[in-house]
């Protein structure tokens, strides 16, 4: 992607987010805009924004802003969740956006059921790869949440037990990056604990780690700050495959 400019819903997770992500090169190139705390007047911004562009929005339940960032020039809408979102409702909402797509004449490829098994993961990865291969340049939607990842600290409900990895998700934003015309991402639980980022490595939580520090019965600093270092690493994985590479 050639822009330099991501979009941000500012919940208070997303403030002390990039206040990291921008601070981290090769992301200190990147300007990194809020949008408005009302979601009605988020919604008419989105609207009015060019093709082509990034937006980090809230939890889970603000998947459904993707919606409006299909323009008619995607013809592939690839979903990265846990869930399939496909639910049949008459409305758009963070649980139906992707039929609402489908409906719109857009290819979808969602999740069919749970990651929770690998072999889920594995069609799911199988099954994009396939279809990027039958669109053009710029014609790719990326909607990315990240509850689909092991232990990613989203909504109690949504903290996944066995998921994608960051690798894995890093690496299908590379692998359709030529083709990739819009992404948004999010799921990242709205009023996280404040945290000093560190390095990680390959460290991954456990889910009962990051729930008892979502819930708060552990406030130990240092697992706070290796829970959402770890949940930093995912955006930042992301975004440099997909405006670096």
């Amino acid at each position: 992607m050639k822009t330099r400019i991501v979009y941000v819903s500012p919940t208070t997770s997303n403030q002390r987010l990039v206040d990291k992500l921008q601070r981290m090169p090769p992301l200190t190139d990147v300007e990194f805009r809020f949008l408005h705390t009302d979601s009605d007047r988020r919604r008419n911004e989105l609207e009015r924004l060019p093709p082509g562009l990034v937006y980090l929005w809230g939890d889970g339940y603000q998947h459904h802003e993707s919606f409006v960032l299909t323009d008619p020039g995607v013809k592939l809408k690839v979903n990265v969740d846990n869930h399939s979102d496909t639910a049949d409702a008459s409305f758009v909402s963070y649980g139906s956006h992707m039929r609402h797509t489908l409906r719109t004449g857009t290819r979808i490829v969602t999740p069919s059921q749970s990651l929770h098994q690998l072999e889920k993961r594995t069609r799911l990865i199988s099954d994009v790869h396939r279809e990027v291969g039958f669109v053009g340049s710029d014609t790719v939607h990326l909607t990315l949440d990240f509850d689909a990842l092991t232990s990613f600290p989203a909504c109690y409900e949504w903290v996944c037990t066995d998921g994608i990895s960051i690798p894995e998700v890093a690496s299908l934003t590379q692998r359709i990056n030529g083709r990739l015309r819009t992404l948004d991402m999010g799921g990242l639980i709205e009023d996280s604990p404040d945290f000093e980022l560190i390095k990680i490595g390959d460290f991954v939580p456990t889910r009962d780690m990051t729930l008892r520090v979502l819930k708060e019965l552990d406030t130990d600093q240092g697992h706070i700050n290796l829970v959402m270092s770890y949940a930093t690493m995912a955006y930042y994985g992301v975004l440099v495959a997909a405006l670096f590479t």
